[in-house]
Protein backbone atom coordinates (compact mmCIF):
# COMPACT_ATOMS: atom_id res chain seq x y z
CA UNK A 1 0.00 0.00 0.00
CA UNK A 2 1.32 3.93 -0.80
CA UNK A 3 0.94 6.31 1.70
CA UNK A 4 -1.51 8.22 -0.33
CA UNK A 5 -3.60 5.15 0.00
CA UNK A 6 -3.06 4.60 3.72
CA UNK A 7 -3.92 8.19 4.19
CA UNK A 8 -7.54 7.71 2.18
CA UNK A 9 -7.62 4.32 4.58
CA UNK A 10 -7.50 6.24 7.89
CA UNK A 11 -9.61 9.45 6.54
CA UNK A 12 -12.46 7.03 4.93
CA UNK A 13 -12.49 4.77 8.68
CA UNK A 14 -12.39 7.75 10.90
CA UNK A 15 -15.29 9.43 8.12
CA UNK A 16 -17.25 5.88 9.28
CA UNK A 17 -16.71 6.12 12.81
CA UNK A 18 -17.71 9.63 13.28
CA UNK A 19 -20.58 9.01 11.03
CA UNK A 20 -21.63 6.35 13.41
CA UNK A 21 -21.18 8.13 16.24
CA UNK A 22 -23.22 10.89 14.85
CA UNK A 23 -26.01 8.28 14.61
CA UNK A 24 -25.52 6.90 18.23
CA UNK A 25 -25.92 10.51 19.42
CA UNK A 26 -28.22 12.24 17.26
CA UNK A 27 -31.20 12.95 19.21
CA UNK A 28 -34.84 14.28 17.13
CA UNK A 29 -35.05 17.72 17.33
CA UNK A 30 -38.68 19.24 16.71
CA UNK A 31 -39.19 21.57 14.06
CA UNK A 32 -38.83 25.64 14.46
CA UNK A 33 -41.24 26.15 11.61
CA UNK A 34 -44.25 28.07 12.31
CA UNK A 35 -46.36 25.46 9.81
CA UNK A 36 -44.59 22.81 11.83
CA UNK A 37 -45.43 24.06 15.18
CA UNK A 38 -49.70 24.86 14.35
CA UNK A 39 -49.51 21.16 12.58
CA UNK A 40 -48.11 20.26 15.95
CA UNK A 41 -50.43 22.18 18.37
CA UNK A 42 -53.52 21.58 16.19
CA UNK A 43 -53.38 17.72 16.13
CA UNK A 44 -51.57 15.37 18.48
CA UNK A 45 -49.40 12.77 16.83
CA UNK A 46 -51.97 10.03 17.71
CA UNK A 47 -55.45 11.91 16.91
CA UNK A 48 -57.33 11.09 13.67
CA UNK A 49 -56.77 13.50 10.91
CA UNK A 50 -60.78 15.72 10.87
CA UNK A 51 -62.08 17.57 8.33
CA UNK A 52 -61.34 20.80 10.20
CA UNK A 53 -57.94 19.77 10.34
CA UNK A 54 -57.76 19.12 5.96
CA UNK A 55 -59.54 22.26 5.92
CA UNK A 56 -56.59 24.07 7.65
CA UNK A 57 -53.99 22.38 5.68
CA UNK A 58 -55.68 22.27 2.08
CA UNK A 59 -56.09 26.45 2.51
CA UNK A 60 -59.74 26.78 1.94
CA UNK A 61 -59.81 29.59 4.94
CA UNK A 62 -57.59 31.73 2.58
CA UNK A 63 -59.65 32.02 0.08
CA UNK A 64 -63.05 31.67 1.79
CA UNK A 65 -62.66 32.98 4.80
CA UNK A 66 -62.27 31.91 8.70
CA UNK A 67 -65.86 30.97 8.73
CA UNK A 68 -66.08 29.59 5.17
CA UNK A 69 -68.62 32.28 5.03
CA UNK A 70 -66.92 33.47 1.40
CA UNK A 71 -64.89 37.14 0.39
CA UNK A 72 -64.15 38.80 -2.41
CA UNK A 73 -62.26 35.81 -3.43
CA UNK A 74 -64.10 32.86 -3.24
CA UNK A 75 -68.15 32.28 -2.92
CA UNK A 76 -69.19 30.90 0.66
CA UNK A 77 -69.32 27.44 1.54
CA UNK A 78 -72.48 27.31 3.41
CA UNK A 79 -75.43 25.29 2.44
CA UNK A 80 -73.29 23.44 -0.18
CA UNK A 81 -76.04 20.54 0.90
CA UNK A 82 -78.52 22.15 -1.66
CA UNK A 83 -76.15 22.01 -4.71
CA UNK A 84 -74.10 18.55 -4.11
CA UNK A 85 -73.77 15.37 -3.09
CA UNK A 86 -70.85 14.32 -1.04
CA UNK A 87 -69.91 12.29 -4.37
CA UNK A 88 -70.26 15.16 -6.74
CA UNK A 89 -68.26 17.38 -4.34
CA UNK A 90 -65.30 15.37 -4.21
CA UNK A 91 -65.53 15.21 -8.14
CA UNK A 92 -65.71 18.69 -7.99
CA UNK A 93 -62.69 19.12 -5.55
CA UNK A 94 -60.80 16.64 -7.55
CA UNK A 95 -61.12 18.71 -10.79
CA UNK A 96 -62.98 21.97 -10.71
CA UNK A 97 -62.58 22.59 -14.19
CA UNK A 98 -64.93 19.62 -15.59
CA UNK A 99 -67.78 22.17 -13.78
CA UNK A 100 -67.01 24.93 -16.25
CA UNK A 101 -69.53 24.21 -18.42
CA UNK A 102 -72.51 24.81 -15.52
CA UNK A 103 -74.21 27.84 -15.51
CA UNK A 104 -73.33 27.54 -11.43
CA UNK A 105 -69.80 27.75 -12.23
CA UNK A 106 -69.88 30.46 -15.11
CA UNK A 107 -72.16 32.69 -12.03
CA UNK A 108 -69.13 31.79 -9.67
CA UNK A 109 -66.38 32.29 -11.97
CA UNK A 110 -67.99 35.97 -12.63
CA UNK A 111 -68.42 36.93 -9.65
CA UNK A 112 -65.70 36.16 -7.63
CA UNK A 113 -61.58 36.52 -8.40
CA UNK A 114 -60.06 33.58 -7.26
CA UNK A 115 -59.79 30.46 -9.11
CA UNK A 116 -60.72 26.74 -7.59
CA UNK A 117 -57.53 24.93 -7.41
CA UNK A 118 -57.36 21.19 -8.12
CA UNK A 119 -57.15 18.82 -5.16
CA UNK A 120 -56.57 15.46 -7.61
CA UNK A 121 -53.31 15.38 -6.21
CA UNK A 122 -54.77 14.31 -2.55
CA UNK A 123 -56.30 11.48 -1.21
CA UNK A 124 -59.53 10.60 -1.53
CA UNK A 125 -60.28 9.86 2.12
CA UNK A 126 -59.25 13.28 3.00
CA UNK A 127 -61.58 14.84 0.49
CA UNK A 128 -64.53 12.93 1.71
CA UNK A 129 -63.77 14.19 5.05
CA UNK A 130 -63.49 17.86 3.72
CA UNK A 131 -66.91 17.43 1.98
CA UNK A 132 -68.38 15.97 4.97
CA UNK A 133 -67.68 19.07 7.05
CA UNK A 134 -68.73 21.25 4.07
CA UNK A 135 -71.85 19.57 3.17
CA UNK A 136 -72.63 20.13 7.01
CA UNK A 137 -72.43 23.97 7.09
CA UNK A 138 -75.45 25.80 7.23
CA UNK A 139 -78.03 23.40 6.82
Amino acid sequence: MTKAQIWIAIFLGLFVILFVVQRALKTETPSTSPASQMTMQAEPANAEVTGENLIGEFGCVNCHGNDLGGTAMAPSLHGLASVYTKEQLVAYLQNPASQSGSERYQIMKSKYSGAMPSFNGHDVHELEKIADVLLSIGQ
